[in-house]
């Protein structure tokens, strides 16, 4: 952290009023800034309450905070009692249905809690542009590896990839569950991502995946610019068996069958649908590999082709007979 300004040479009689307008965030921030407690007199800003585990949740209009006690999973609201009251945050946070419009009103956590995660997880129905906005106002996200967002109920929106790499720069680990990903998912990654991830999870609909034969291409960027492990796992959810296959036929033509066990060196795609694992990943000969250059007799290939055979049947028949 460094001070755009050296306010330690003010007189000292403006550094004790500034420390008099300042929140307890703030005047922590400026200490921290500075290195020194002088820069805010007459006295330092301590932190209270550190805890490793929260959870950010809302009454009414009113934000609140708490401890997470992991012994019995139970919520332990913190209470900022005193006008100079700090809470620091670390580790892992928890947050549920919060809205954009909730963190924006006034509120006790933006002048006393520190917020640091290095892990989030969100159970949210909002997860626009303003919520992530509103959110990077309470919350430090520099820290953030791991992110899991999961949609309430049935979310009728997308959840943009843009408005997540912006608010979270440094993720390594990213799930989102019910919700649909932007049309752009993939060139918002690729445009908007400063770390290279080492595994994303997307449990949705194969339709909401927007893959197809016409940006297969692009896909394959996206996936090799990952780490050398990279897992990209897609749960087929809510989704007709024509739906999943043709997914697994726009993979098919540049990938190639893997039998979806443990965790290879090499970046795999695991797809999970109806009790069934099917896995693919890229061979050495790169992105712009073919059918052709695929060995068509390795065991697994020939098992899940029958597979998928099998099911493309189902659905023949099933149409003939409607």
């Amino acid at each position: 952290m460094i001070m755009p300004y050296p306010l330690s040479n003010l007189q000292y009689g403006l550094r004790r009023r500034l420390g008099e307008l300042t929140s307890p965030v703030e005047r922590y921030v400026l200490q921290v800034a500075a290195g020194k407690i002088s820069i805010c007199p007459p006295k330092l800003q301590n932190v209270g309450v550190h805890t490793s585990s929260a959870n950010i949740s809302c009454f009414g209009q009113k934000l609140s905070l708490s401890t997470i006690n992991t012994d019995n999973e139970t919520l332990e609201p913190l209470v900022f009692d005193k006008g100079d009251s700090l809470v620091r945050c670390t580790g892992f946070l928890f947050i549920e249905d919060v809205t954009a419009d909730q963190i924006n009103f006034d509120n006790e956590i933006h002048r006393h809690a520190i917020i640091q995660p290095e892990q989030v997880q969100m159970r949210i129905t909002d997860v626009s542009t303003e919520f992530f906005t509103a959110l990077s106002t309470i919350i430090s996200m520099n820290d953030v590896t791991k992110l899991k967002i999961k949609a309430l109920r049935t979310y009728e929106g997308c959840v943009s990839f843009a408005d997540i790499l912006k608010t979270f720069p440094n993720l390594d680990v990213l799930t989102i569950q019910d919700c649909q990903p932007n049309s752009n998912w993939i060139s918002d990654i690729l445009k908007y991502q400063k770390q290279k991830l080492s595994s994303l999870t997307l449990a949705c609909d194969p339709q909401n995946l927007n893959l197809s034969t016409y940006n297969l291409q692009e896909f394959l960027h996206f996936f090799t610019a990952q780490q050398p492990g990279f897992r990209l796992c897609f749960y087929v959810k809510n989704a007709s068996t024509s739906s999943f296959l043709n997914l697994m036929q726009v993979l098919g033509t540049r990938m190639r069958p893997w039998n979806g066990i443990d965790r290879p060196g090499f970046r795999h795609i695991v797809i999970r649908w109806r009790g069934y694992t099917y896995g693919y990943y890229l061979p050495a000969y790169g992105i712009n590999a073919t059918k052709a250059d695929f060995a068509e007799d390795e065991f697994y290939a020939l098992e899940m082709q029958a597979r998928l055979d099998k099911l493309s049947k189902k659905v023949l028949k099933r149409k003939l007979g409607s």
